[in-house]
């Protein structure tokens, strides 16, 4: 798998061969794509939420796809007997995209425990 340098495009950091398949020769395996590989909320308090930052997510398909969004949950810094709560909140948590569409979501962040 190829990552890019940082402040370049994926497509810039192949070599021509490789740009030349990326382009004419999709990978069909995968049809939905994302547009960073990472959310960087800096340093953050358990008492709220982060600023939302966007991630863009496209069908790259010919056939509608449906996204659902699974939010993983943390139990730590809950206390006992309550419910482990989500860790990450996502607007909107379900979309679909048309053929070669693309739809962006909003992702807050608070974690668990401060630190």
């Amino acid at each position: 798998s190829v990552v890019p340098a940082p402040g370049t495009s994926f497509i810039t950091s192949l070599n021509a061969n490789e740009q030349w398949a990326e382009v004419f020769y999709p990978n069909h395996l995968k049809p939905v794509s994302v547009d960073t590989t990472y959310l960087d909320f800096g340093r953050c308090s358990r008492q709220q939420l982060a600023e939302y930052k966007q991630v863009t997510v496209t069908n790259n398909s010919n056939h509608k796809l449906s996204v659902f969004w699974h939010a993983p949950l943390d139990a730590r810094g809950v206390a006992t007997g309550e419910d482990p709560r989500p860790i990450f909140t996502i607007f909107p948590d379900s979309a679909d995209l048309k053929p070669h569409g693309s739809h962006t979501f909003r992702v807050g962040f608070r974690p668990g425990r401060d630190g």
